[in-house]
């Protein structure tokens, strides 16, 4: 038994063992397993708050997306209606905060510095209204109206330089009063209101304190005297230098000006649009305040040549009467086609007449030797309230109730430049002597200064023929002149140089450095296309390299962003060509269908050929291979333009039916639609990020996001316009 035991035992025991083994063995492998999946668990809740997070992240950021475009496209609005303050506040708005992806393009620069809008100096008064500001003659001094006085300023370093006049009112003594009475060497009439009146002030329009110019402030031609008037005070005449009265004219709710080298003022009176009174002009002498003559039916609205030689005049029903200022008689005189004249200005030269009627956004301008016609300024969307030529007579400024200042050329009544900045009605406008800078203010009490060599002029070329085309580095800019003649401009300047005469040339782009400018230029006697280089800086040729096969290429060519390469079109037999540009070898030929080519397009990294259809649809080929990666259909009318984003990943194409469709290069599918333009589209370009699309029709401008597909402003309305460029 006890043997049994012991070998009873020994099969036990390893059996045990064998079980113990068993069941650790089992338990380890759900632990393992538990462990494996507690740990795919945890992968999958971090995966899926990783997801949470970038949806979340997704969602800010298209949240932030809708909102700059939304926001973007009411600045825009409130720019153009001369609104900066509600604009700035919304643009600000979008200035990225620390670790915020900067969601800002050209749109948002491109208004930025419309609110800015190269003004140099922004000054704001205690008074609420300004109606009048003044220049001197000699460019020393600049002077605007504020509540009583006026105020000056260097304007030659825009520093205060006090006001006029220095008395307060504690200064009303009878000893101050009694010598300005000396000085002024009254008329009777005039000293027949009394010195008693003017200490006590009961007779303010004789008070030696007070300077009201709400009507006029004038700087004498020599710039030592300073009229100013209102409607309830007689005309003041005070000392540049020691800031007291020197004269007085006993007439209120006059405009005056000074006749040069003489004590004589022209002085307009009783004019006054609202109550239909034409009133009268006067000839005083402003020192004695003596009355020396009245031009019968002149009017009291006038306005004096620089060299004070032309006189023109007008009352509220006309007619305008331009007058010769030394033999003191009238020369001509012509009707305005409306009645109620309101603004009349004469160029400095003395050769035309500004008019404005009131109640009207527009302006003419008419010749002073004969009175005809020359031309109208029309482009305010509500009345003008002030016109002024500039120094050289070739520009007119207006203002006007719609807070907005406008450059006109006088020869052509042509909108050159628009001013935003003022947020209420502007009242008055003036250009420096030197003319460059043009002053304005309104309603809310602010001076604002421009440098007119900063504002968006209109290039001394005049119009331009596309295609308009910018270096790499935006240095230089070159297109053709309405003659056809390719011209090349520094950005900065503009100055423009005509390349060459000839007027056969096409642009097609600047080498990286901007060094050279490539043209292509029509079959000569090789009867074939070559292309031209040409140095920038000089203007000479330096090499012509002929495309292979290219005798009957049509002048329709596109070309690379880098330059390397370039696409033509053959009419006969249809085909589509592609060169290397840097020896004019021919890389292929594609042949679309015999209907199918209404024009070419090769995208920006030279990958893709779209061929633009005169039916439907249009076809890609991948410019490597030569082959056609797809034919893409649209429910649209004929197309009319297309362009490839710079990334070469989506390309837009206008319709005749105003629409603008967003598709995938690569697969052809439909992003978005974009509707709005309101004319079949007749050109796209993209800024270089791609962050938006700009197109014309009809002479519209119009910015798109194209992250959100929405518009975000417009550029230009009802303006001619042939190409644009980024």
């Amino acid at each position: 038994p006890a043997r049994a035991a012991v070998i009873g035992l020994s099969l036990f025991a390893p059996a045990v063992i064998i079980g113990v083994l068993l069941v650790t063995g089992a338990k380890v492998t759900h632990e393992r397993n538990l462990a494996v999946q507690q740990e795919q668990l945890a992968t999958n809740a971090l995966v899926q708050a990783e997801r949470q997070t970038r949806r979340a992240e997704t969602n800010a950021l298209t949240a932030r997306l809708n909102l700059y475009a939304a926001d973007l496209y009411v600045a825009a609005q409130f720019v153009e209606s001369g609104q900066v303050g509600p604009a700035l506040t919304l643009l600000e708005n979008h200035r990225p905060k620390p670790g915020e992806a900067d969601l800002r393009s050209f749109e948002w620069h491109y208004l930025r510095a419309e609110c800015e809008n190269s003004q140099t100096r922004v000054m704001r008064l205690r008074k609420e209204r300004i109606n009048t500001l003044a220049f001197s003659p000699d460019g020393q001094w600049f002077a605007a109206d504020d509540d009583g006085t006026v105020r000056l300023w260097d304007a030659r370093t825009w520093e205060p330089a006090g006001r006029v006049p220095t008395l307060s009112a504690a200064d009303r003594t009878v000893d101050a009063s009694t010598q300005w009475l000396k000085l002024a060497g009254l008329n009777a009439k005039l000293a027949a209101r009394g010195l008693n009146q003017v200490l006590t002030g009961e007779a303010d329009a004789l008070r030696a304190n007070y300077a009201s110019a709400e009507v006029t402030l004038v700087f004498s031609p020599d710039s030592q005297v300073l009229a100013t008037g209102n409607r309830q005070h007689f005309l003041k005449f005070w000392d540049v230098d020691t800031r007291r009265m020197v004269g007085a004219i006993p007439e209120v709710d006059a405009r005056v000006v000074f006749l040069p080298g003489t004590n004589l003022v022209i002085v307009g009176v009783g004019y006054d649009v609202l109550k239909a009174a034409s009133g009268e002009t006067r000839l005083y002498d402003w020192s004695t305040g003596r009355h020396l003559l009245t031009l019968p039916n002149a009017g009291g609205l006038l306005a004096l040549s620089a060299d004070g030689k032309t006189l023109a005049t007008s009352g509220v029903f006309g007619p305008v009467r331009i007058w010769d200022t030394t033999t003191r008689k009238e020369k001509v005189s012509f009707n305005v086609p409306e009645a109620n004249m309101k603004l009349l200005a004469i160029s400095p030269d003395g050769k035309r007449v500004a008019t404005s009627v009131h109640g009207r956004p527009e302006f003419q301008v008419w010749h002073t030797i004969d009175g005809r016609w020359i031309a109208s300024g029309v482009g305010h969307s509500f009345p003008l309230t002030a016109l002024a030529f500039s120094p050289d007579s070739t520009e007119i400024a207006t203002a006007s109730e719609d807070a907005t200042l406008r450059l006109w050329k006088s020869a052509s009544g042509r909108e050159t430049a628009r001013l935003a900045g003022h947020v209420q009605e502007v009242n008055a406008l003036t250009y420096s002597p030197d003319g460059r800078s043009l002053a304005a203010a309104g309603k809310e009490g602010v001076i604002r200064v421009w440098d007119r060599a900063a504002l968006q002029h209109e290039w001394p070329i005049g119009e331009i023929l596309p295609p308009v085309i910018f270096s790499t580095d935006s240095r230089f800019l070159s297109a053709k002149d309405l003659r056809g003649r390719p011209v090349l401009w520094e950005v900065e300047s503009p100055a423009f140089i005509r390349v060459c005469e000839r007027t056969n040339l096409v642009p097609l782009c600047f080498s990286p450095s901007g060094d050279t400018l490539t043209f292509v230029s029509p079959p000569g006697l090789a009867q074939q296309w070559q292309l031209e280089v040409w140095d920038t800086a000089t203007r000479t040729l330096r090499s012509t390299i002929p495309l292979e096969g290219s005798q009957q290429v049509d002048a329709r060519f596109s070309i690379s962003r880098d330059g390397r390469r370039l696409a033509g079109f053959v009419m006969r037999p249809g085909a589509v060509l592609l060169w290397e540009t840097a020896t004019g070898r021919l890389e292929r030929r594609f042949i679309p269908s015999p209907n199918d080519v209404g024009d070419v397009v090769l995208s920006p990294l030279g990958q893709f050929i779209a061929v633009l259809p005169r039916g439907e649809t249009i076809s890609f080929w991948n410019a490597d291979t030569g082959t056609r990666v797809a034919s893409l259909k649209f429910n649209c009318p004929i197309p009319t333009c297309l362009a490839f984003t710079p990334d070469d990943r989506m390309f837009v194409i206008g319709g005749t039916d105003s629409l603008i469709r967003v598709a995938d290069t690569a697969t052809g599918a439909l992003r978005a639609t974009l509707a709005g333009q309101g004319y079949p589209p007749g050109g796209f370009s993209f800024t270089p990020d791609g962050r938006t699309l700009a197109s014309f029709g009809s002479g519209t401008v119009k910015l798109w996001n194209m992250a959100t597909g929405r518009e975000v402003a417009t550029l230009l309305r009802g303006r001619p316009v042939r190409g644009i460029a980024f």
